[in-house]
């Protein structure tokens, strides 16, 4: 599986300018199977010659997301593809810095289709992608805007791959000669585990997939970084689990890093909380929200690993209420917030509503959200194949248990699910898990107990 990407950006150092669009096409090798295209609010000015250059402007990016508001969107649609660019370093080496600025290591393989199309069509008077394009009659469409650029490589990767097969195939060179590669073409294409052992038939690195085919394959193709390298000579079996719920999966990795400690796996520490949405009246009265460190004597409404996590949840949950900017600590400029200005708002900040109506709407909201938290469910999503779904039990904001069903049997009714619960597992981020999973509300069905 490959993520063919894209990025414009406001200047040419990663160290000092930032991303202001991306675009991504996922390619299984044959076709475009999914996509994704965004501005991005770079949080500083963009210059005239870049403005000129790409068409984006100050004013198209105001209001666009932040570069942390995407983030897990990018980790996802690219987990378990090869990173595939034009001059692939400058746009891996520009998202890997937006990414450690989130305190995040953004890892992939790569592969350039600058240095591809050098191998595999010597001879061109430039490798530039317009000149390659024009070479080759490849239309891009929207010249220098990222949806537009990644479109024309997708395209120039597929005349190279039509050319040349061995780009999507398993070099053997490094491989360890003990690896049956059979294994490659009957490897699952759903979510689960998979366990890489090495001489002594001891698991030495394991990862959790979207897709347990693509994401082996992606890093068994991979032959330029390091840890790929070293993962092709060491590993002589490869074996796996097929769970089906991605969220299995999480709580599944989870629990097997923890019981067999892989010494290729960087150690993962005990998930903590350490920020909480918290409440205060402001001296006119005004209920207001804000995210604070969390005290062990005040307990907050919600809790989250990072700020990053925190600020994106309250930007969505005063999104859900219509609820103030500025009462919520997300404007800190004076006079009225900028959703007023914009004509978004019902103008609380202006005084257009009085404290008790405001108030009300805010406790309205904080009630819902604590209902939320406290409910008994179970979900339903996807199975290990297509006859059947997974059912897990979530009790007190906690997995504690799970089966799997089929799907022509009654999803409504919770004896039934409840009878399915076979087997529990359990590990030290149980709760974040679940957390994580009811926010982004991902799943087949919920049905509450």
């Amino acid at each position: 599986m490959y993520a063919i990407v894209d990025i414009e950006t406001t200047g040419g150092n990663a160290l000092q300018e930032r991303i202001m669009e991306i675009a991504i096409y996922i390619h299984d090798g044959g076709k475009i199977i999914n996509e994704f295209s965004s501005l991005i609010n770079p949080e500083c000015s963009i210059n005239t010659f870049v403005s000129k250059l790409t068409g984006i402007t100050n004013e198209m990016v105001a209001h666009a997301p932040k570069f942390y508001e995407i983030a897990e969107k990018i980790i996802k649609i690219t987990e378990g593809c090869t990173f595939i660019a034009h001059n692939a370093p400058f746009d891996y080496g520009f998202l890997r810095q937006e990414f450690l600025h989130l305190g995040y290591v953004y890892d992939r393989p790569v592969k350039c289709t600058v240095k591809m199309s050098q191998k595999i069509l010597p001879g061109m008077p430039s490798y530039s992608l317009g000149n390659l394009c024009e070479q080759l009659g490849i239309v891009i469409n929207s010249r220098h805007r990222a949806a537009g650029d990644a479109l024309a490589t997708t395209k120039l990767f597929e005349i190279l791959l039509a050319k040349d097969p061995t780009l999507s195939q398993i070099s053997t060179h490094g491989l360890n000669t003990a690896l049956n590669t059979a294994i490659f073409s009957s490897l699952p294409k759903r979510s689960g585990i998979y366990y890489l052992h090495d001489e002594n038939d001891t698991v030495f690195y394991l990862s959790k997939a979207k897709n347990i085919q693509s994401a082996i394959l992606s890093l068994f193709q991979n032959t330029s970084s390091k840890k790929s390298v070293e993962i092709r000579a060491v590993t002589t079996r490869i074996s796996y689990d097929t769970i089906g719920s991605e969220f299995l999966s999480a709580m599944f990795e989870c629990k097997q890093l923890e019981m067999l400690k892989p010494k290729m796996n960087k150690t993962k520490h005990f998930i903590t909380f350490k920020y909480g949405l918290y409440s205060y009246y402001s001296q006119d009265g005004y209920l207001n929200l804000h995210i604070d460190k969390i005290s062990p004597s005040h307990k907050p409404f919600t809790s989250f690993v990072s700020m990053d996590e925190a600020v994106t949840f309250l930007y969505d949950f005063r999104m859900r209420f219509n609820l103030c900017q500025k009462f919520c600590g997300l404007y800190q400029k004076n006079g009225v917030c900028f959703q007023y200005e914009k004509g978004i708002c019902r103008g609380t900040c202006k005084g257009n509503e009085t404290v008790e109506e405001y108030n009300k709407r805010v406790k309205e909201a904080l009630k819902t959200f604590r209902k939320k938290q406290k409910s008994n469910l179970f979900i339903i999503d996807e199975g290990r194949d297509e006859s059947e779904f997974s059912v897990i039990l979530i009790e007190n904001s906690m997995m504690t248990g799970y089966g799997y069903i089929d799907k022509n049997k009654d999803l409504t009714d919770t004896a039934i699910l409840k009878n399915e619960i076979a087997h529990e597992i359990n590990c030290r981020s149980n709760k974040w898990l679940v957390k994580k999973l009811m926010k982004s509300g991902k799943v087949k069905k919920m049905v509450m107990l």
